[in-house]
């Protein structure tokens, strides 16, 4: 299939109805400090994801998220789990959401601003600062 554009990539997210983001072990471990842009992407929107368990998942999701994922039999008992039980697809979508609401360009501005403005008063010099 090859690749496909950052807006036909949200459009099959939105499509989906669970997401997977059970990585290779050697991309998602407890010395990573890489967070799959993809995951955010499910939660934003509102979407559960199967997880690889790691200290930073157990951080953004909280250690008792349902969907972590640790071998392939789990994969399928959690998939098979999460599309036959509503209430479980619910918890797991709105944890996810949440969590992903810390990672949109305005949450990161306003962590940002007062750091970013403290530099230009300290420096007196002028920054383009652009959020894409």
């Amino acid at each position: 299939m090859g690749a496909v554009s950052r807006e036909e990539c949200q459009a099959l997210i939105a499509e989906a109805d669970v997401g997977i983001s059970w990585r290779s072990e050697s991309l998602d471990n407890d010395e990573s400090v890489e967070l799959s842009s993809k995951l955010l992407e499910y939660g934003r929107l509102g979407k559960p994801a199967l997880v690889r368990r790691t200290k930073m998942h157990e951080d953004l999701l909280g250690k008792d998220y349902p969907l972590f994922v640790d071998d392939e039999t789990d994969f399928v008992e959690k998939t098979l789990a999460v599309l036959s039980d509503d209430a479980l697809y619910f918890e797991t979508a709105q944890k996810i959401y949440q969590a992903s609401k810390a990672f949109t360009f305005s949450a990161a501005y306003d962590r940002l601003k007062k750091f970013l403005f403290g530099l230009l008063k300290k420096k007196k010099n002028k920054f383009t600062i652009c959020w894409a």
